[in-house]
């Protein structure tokens, strides 16, 4: 079992290279974790790092004292160079969710359709669980590079999109845009990946409506809901 590194991740709203983090692939428990002594790498293209060995190490605890989050310390000194694709055979298991063709400007408002539509391909189950889609993992077929979904503005033609582990998604693209590739500045580098977080925000809407449906089921709240109103409309007879 390895540790994959896997392409770094940066939150949209925190200055471009504040809080950019390297993360790893951990094989067996099939997650990502934060890499505790890598550097920052955007994209990987053809071969990717892994390491025999490695740590597990709390990184945050809870009230009570118990750990909440962990980070992953490898042995640098155990590192392999493997191909991409290796890393994908293993962290999807061959498994596609949905597969369409499409050119999509990620940075217009309309890209969060494209957004819905992959929720709606999913299992529920992952689909409530999964990461938001600037932290989804996207591999450019053409160029052969593995990078993130926060780093790329547009993606190009035959799009699959399968799980990454139990909780991540990849997005297998014929070709796309990523921000390394052009001469930005900093400030639009910056606005770009605002424009991005509107696909974060479309996600968790979908969820939170998702998460209260379910509650509304559960409670028999729209039951409710129509007793009160007949309760009303009685009373109001009645006045």
């Amino acid at each position: 079992m390895f540790a994959w590194e896997l392409p770094s991740y940066s939150k949209p709203r925190i200055k471009v290279y504040s809080w950019t983090i390297p993360m790893v692939y951990e094989e067996r428990e099939q997650l990502e974790f934060i890499a505790d002594n890598l550097n920052i790498h955007i994209a990987f293209k053809g071969t990717i790092p892994a390491y025999r060995r490695y740590r597990k190490l709390v990184l945050r605890t809870d009230l009570k004292g118990e750990a909440s989050s962990y980070k992953i310390n490898v042995d640098v000194d155990s590192k392999v160079v493997l191909s991409v694709d290796e890393l994908i055979a293993k962290a999807t298991e061959n498994k596609i969710f949905t597969k369409f063709s499409r050119d999509i400007n990620l940075l217009d408002p309309k890209s969060t359709q494209f957004i819905e539509e992959i929720y709606y391909s999913l299992d529920e189950n992952f689909r409530m669980s999964s990461s938001p889609p600037n932290q989804w993992l996207v591999f450019l077929r053409n160029k052969q590079e593995l990078t993130r979904l926060c780093w790329v503005n547009q993606v190009k033609g035959t799009i699959e999109v399968a799980p990454f582990g139990i909780r991540n998604i990849l997005l297998i693209v014929d070709d796309g845009v990523r921000e390394g590739n052009s001469r930005l500045s900093v400030k639009a580098i910056k606005a770009h990946r605002l424009a991005k977080e509107r696909l974060d925000e479309r996600w968790r809407t979908l969820q939170i409506s998702e998460e209260v449906e379910e509650v509304k089921e559960e409670f028999g709240l729209e039951e409710f809901k129509e007793e009160e109103k007949e309760v009303e409309e009685k009373v109001g007879e009645v006045e």
